[in-house]
């Protein structure tokens, strides 16, 4: 990153990922140096959370405790659903020593889908997906241009996010 950054200092994608580099390998006050000028950058990107996710582990590695609750905090705002945040902002709380609000994080991190299987007649794609104990089965199939999720059970299902040149692995309509 270093390279792509003395080409372009100002490519935020470049101070990102080399801030999550150097936090991972423990430079955490450079990571949250890097972190912060890319936020500085790009304050209204739409993947501000992912910015605030990075600063907080930053921000745990360089033992800045506090100010890594306050960033994974605010990426949570922006995103529940990412789910990195959730262990970071976990990580941060119990090193500040707040492991009863660690518990409540850890509890609520994972709305993730679980493995995908595809239907015999290769056009419908089934999941199951878990929240707080509750388990649901959902089924996606293509409606025209569209991904249509349809849930079976009691999980709420706003974790499917596709851009709009998604094209799902499998043909045809709804299947019924």
């Amino acid at each position: 990153y270093d390279r792509a950054l003395t080409i372009n200092p100002s490519a935020t994608t470049a101070l990102t990922w080399s801030a999550s580099a150097n936090t991972w390998m423990g430079n955490g006050q450079k990571g949250v140096e890097l972190i912060q000028r890319a936020i500085d950058l790009s304050p209204l990107d739409p993947h501000r959370y992912y910015f605030n996710a990075i600063a907080c582990g930053a921000h745990a590695v360089a033992e800045n405790y506090d100010a890594a609750v306050d960033w994974g905090r605010r990426s949570m705002r922006e995103n529940r659903c990412f789910t990195a945040t959730h262990k970071l902002l976990a990580i941060a709380l119990v090193l500040s020593g707040r492991g009863e609000e660690a518990r409540d994080i850890a509890a609520d991190w994972d709305r993730s889908p679980e493995g995908l299987v595809v239907a015999p007649d290769g056009r419908t794609l089934y999941t199951t997906v878990a929240a707080l104990g509750a388990v649901g089965i959902v089924l996606l199939y293509r409606r025209g241009n569209r991904l249509e999720a349809v849930l079976f059970g009691s999980v709420v299902a706003g974790f499917f996010v596709f851009n709009a040149s998604f094209t799902p692995p499998f043909g045809g309509a709804s299947p019924g």
